[in-house]
């Protein structure tokens, strides 16, 4: 994402060292509502790469977990979230969700525009797939967004 690289860049040429660590030399960590943070650049936040990383641990695990994975197919969700400064938004992090589970063969069911989060478990469960994600920071504040 140009944007969010040209955040660690510009730290980098400011000199923001305990800025530059604080964002890369720790991670968000699952809790009970998955991940949630500012959008921004860094492991710590939410963004393209750690979506992207974070759905391709999710697909490890239900490979492993599910034979029929790839027959029964992912459901993914987003609401109306998005930050001008990172490039980022529910739907993009959607979207790549996603394009993840397209390059493995998964199908995926993404909504078609932004949901309620109850619709995606709904959806789980009428197309019996075997899970599903929602984008969304929920009642947080306007520059979180969440996986979940």
């Amino acid at each position: 994402n140009p944007k969010t690289k040209e955040q660690i860049e510009n730290l980098l040429r400011n000199g923001m060292n305990k800025e530059l660590r604080d964002r890369l030399c720790c991670r968000m960590t699952f809790g009970t509502a998955g991940l949630r943070s500012a959008m921004g650049a860094g492991f710590c936040y939410i963004n393209d790469l750690t979506v992207i990383q974070s759905t391709q641990g999710m697909y490890k695990y239900l490979e492993r977990c599910f034979s029929d994975f790839k027959e029964r197919g992912f459901v993914v969700g987003y609401d109306t979230r998005g930050q001008v400064t990172s490039s980022c938004s529910s739907q993009r992090l959607a979207k790549l969700t996603a394009a993840v589970l397209l390059a493995k063969d998964v199908p995926v069911y993404l909504f078609s525009r932004y949901v309620p989060t109850p619709f995606v478990p709904y959806a789980v469960q009428e197309l019996k797939a075997v899970a599903g994600v929602m984008i969304t920071a929920s009642h947080n504040r306007k520059e979180d967004n969440g996986y979940k």
